[in-house]
């Protein structure tokens, strides 16, 4: 009789701690979104399926439905070349889009390229991944448990980690950072990293007030985008700016500019140029000078980010 006393007052026990249990992860979406434990796939067999409920929090998918209509997840598979795509659409407009590419180098990483997350619900354009979710794209919380879910999908492909090495521009350098937690993955990275923040900061806080951007995504322009020149670049400028930069000859079309530890990091100009912006800043990452044009960047994989999922 005492055993079987201690029996119920055992499962009666559990019983509570299972409840309790539940009580508090429902308290907790974060949580429960790192619970969407997804089945093993592989690239090269194709069976890797989703759905919205797959990425995006339960009420937000009803929510979207309700208002427009069917969310979409489509994957596309391409193992003869590397990699698969998801792409989430409503009405035939695509709001989620992600590419994920088997990584060579790194044989447990996938590179995560082509991301892009909007918010179907928002009535005028949003921007891509932007470093303001508040402003642009989707909620921040429906971010968060966007970011988890990929996570739990690349774990379930067998992967321990998802890199970065040729970003659109700059912007999405800082979503990565902060929204997504990678980190430079080598020295090369960092120093790439270090020296582009310092010319942001160098831009917000010591130029003229009337010279500094306003934000990071009009800094951003300044610096250029993969498919972009930098903003206050012109065929004439770049060529009084590369001989000052070969020669040391300043051109009367531009003075130097230096941050506040003597270093130049750039040029202002006060011509006549038909540009978006007065300003052209230095990239001093290799061992000859040039001007600092993204592009360059991301083509030559100068900057690379990784996150570890274990």
């Amino acid at each position: 009789m005492e055993h079987k006393r201690l029996r119920t007052i055992w499962f009666g026990a559990l019983i509570l701690v299972l409840s309790l249990s539940h009580a508090l992860l429902a308290d907790c979406p974060d949580v429960l979104s790192k619970l969407g434990k997804f089945p093993a796939w592989s690239n090269q067999e194709k069976n890797l399926s989703l759905t919205a409920r797959d990425l995006f929090p339960e009420e937000y998918v009803t929510q979207v439905e309700s208002a427009l209509g069917h969310f979409d997840i489509k994957v596309s598979h391409y193992p003869l070349r590397g990699f698969l795509s998801i792409v989430g659409t409503v009405r035939s407009r695509p709001y989620v889009r992600v590419k994920l590419f088997e990584n060579p180098d790194h044989p447990k990483s996938l590179i995560v390229d082509d991301l892009t997350l909007q918010d179907p619900l928002r009535k005028e354009d949003s921007a891509n991944l932007n470093p303001d979710q508040t402003s642009k794209g989707l909620p921040p919380q429906v971010f968060r448990h966007v970011k988890e879910q990929l996570f739990e999908i690349v774990k379930a492909g067998g992967y321990q980690e998802i890199r970065t090495n040729s970003q659109q521009h700059f912007a999405v350098v800082q979503l990565y950072k902060r929204f997504v937690g990678m980190e430079p993955a080598d020295e090369k990275s960092k120093k790439t990293l270090d020296y582009v923040e310092g010319l942001y900061a160098f831009a917000r806080k010591e130029l003229p007030e009337e010279l500094r951007p306003r934000d990071i995504d009009e800094f951003t322009r300044l610096l250029g985008s993969g498919g972009l020149d930098p903003a206050g670049v012109t065929k004439q400028r770049v060529t009084v700016l590369e001989d000052y930069l070969e020669k040391g000859v300043v051109h009367p079309s531009f003075s130097i500019l230096k941050n506040k530890n003597g270093e130049v990091i750039g040029a202002l100009f006060n011509d006549n140029e038909k540009a978006k912006s007065n300003i052209v800043f230095f990239d001093y990452l290799e061992k000859k000078p040039q001007i600092l044009n993204w592009f360059y960047i991301a083509a030559s994989h100068q900057l690379e980010l990784v996150r570890k999922l274990y």
